[in-house]
């Protein structure tokens, strides 16, 4: 009878335990905070075709402070599509070394992921460094990017890519 009374009380507790997790949350492939860091990983890595898997296919690719007048009539440049997808590859192309360092990741309550970082990049056409500072923000749907907010220091940009200062738009 006890070993029945035992078999049944192990019986008990591990039907308990796999209800309790069963029920606890954990990062899933449809986890915001999962899908922007995998990106940004994937950008690390030079590896573009994770980072365009995590794109939405109508994602779509703000950066508030352009670096040139008209890059559209919203003062915000704008990209999505063949564009970005294009964009994306590029910034493989461009860069040598990818890094994102000092970061803090951030997820908002209605489940925007907030990232700041250091960028840390080497252009690979003259081997110089790019470093800039940035906050970028991910809206996620189903596992995708659909919306990637970027803001940057304009004029750090335009120094480090020979943009005179008076040409910004602003």
């Amino acid at each position: 009878m006890a070993n029945q009374h035992n078999s049944l009380l192990a019986t008990f507790c591990l039907a308990a335990l796999l209800a309790i997790y069963a029920s606890a949350p954990r990062a899933s492939q449809e986890d915001p905070m999962h899908t922007a860091k995998a990106f940004i990983a994937a950008l690390s890595q030079h590896d573009a075709d994770t980072a365009l898997l995590l794109l939405s296919d109508k994602a779509t690719l703000e950066m508030p402070f352009p670096l040139a007048a008209g890059e559209n009539t919203y003062g915000t440049k704008r990209m999505w599509g063949d564009p970005l997808r294009d964009y994306v590859k590029g910034i493989m192309q461009r860069n040598s070394e990818i890094a994102f360092n000092n970061t803090v990741w951030r997820r908002a309550d209605d489940g925007t992921v907030i990232l700041e970082c250091d960028g840390d990049l080497v252009r690979s056409r003259d081997g110089k460094r790019y470093q800039n500072k940035y906050v970028v923000l991910f809206e996620v749907s189903a596992g995708k990017i659909t919306l990637w907010r970027e803001y940057f220091n304009p004029v750090v940009a335009a120094r480090a890519f020979g943009i005179p200062l008076e040409s910004l738009p602003y």
